[in-house]
């Protein structure tokens, strides 16, 4: 694992959004050696996490990554996430991080501003299958 502890990656992402569930189906499939987990922010887990942390309420507009004891935004969640791949996607994690933090949050907060107008919004929340329970941390 890429992760200094031993722990896994966790992805919290919006259940309900087109987007979101569109990389998390995605990322289900490249993730072979299994680093990531998965969480919405609308599950138990998240909620629970979060407000730990002193979080008021998840942030819908963004995936939020927690890696290596910290959380990451953002287009820095977005990098952090494929670094946590390992293999070719840490090129494309440093390639990311070439960019000036300010553009790649621009373009990434347009994206999340403009994410349900352009891939949907689901009417329920997003539900594991059975085979994909085992990445999932759910209350």
């Amino acid at each position: 694992m890429n992760t200094t502890n031993n722990e896994p990656t966790i992805v919290f992402f919006d259940g309900y959004c087109g987007l979101c569930n569109g990389l998390v189906n995605w990322l289900l499939k490249i993730d072979t050696a299994h680093h990531l987990r998965f969480t919405s922010l609308q599950s138990e887990f998240a909620k629970n996490t979060l407000v730990k942390q002193n979080f008021t309420e998840p942030l819908p507009e963004s995936i939020i990554v927690f890696n290596n004891g910290r959380f990451y935004f953002y287009s820095t969640a977005v990098s952090v996430l494929l670094n946590a791949l390992g293999g070719f996607w840490k090129a494309a994690a440093f390639l990311i991080r070439c960019c000036p933090l300010f553009i790649r949050d621009t373009v990434y907060k347009w994206t999340a501003k403009n994410r349900n107008r352009i891939w949907g919004k689901l009417t329920t929340c997003r539900i594991p299958t059975k085979e994909e329970a085992q990445w999932f941390l759910e209350n």
